[in-house]
């Protein structure tokens, strides 16, 4: 993962990053203990969504 974003607005927040490898990616967050502790307290509030809605401030950035 890169290019990692956070964007904000209003209570919104909306997060960005990029990959070479989406599931490769996704295999390595599953077998994360950190990211399912972070699904399971935030999943009843998480939508998930494949195009940025735009009109957000970015508050956190990593390449």
């Amino acid at each position: 993962m890169r290019n990692y974003s956070i964007f904000m607005r209003g209570n919104e927040v909306f997060g960005y990053w990029e990959c070479d490898d989406l599931q490769s990616t996704l295999e390595y967050l599953s077998r994360s203990s950190v990211n399912r502790r972070w699904q399971e307290h935030m999943g009843d509030i998480i939508v998930r969504r494949d195009d940025f809605p735009g009109n957000y401030d970015e508050v956190f950035h990593m390449d």
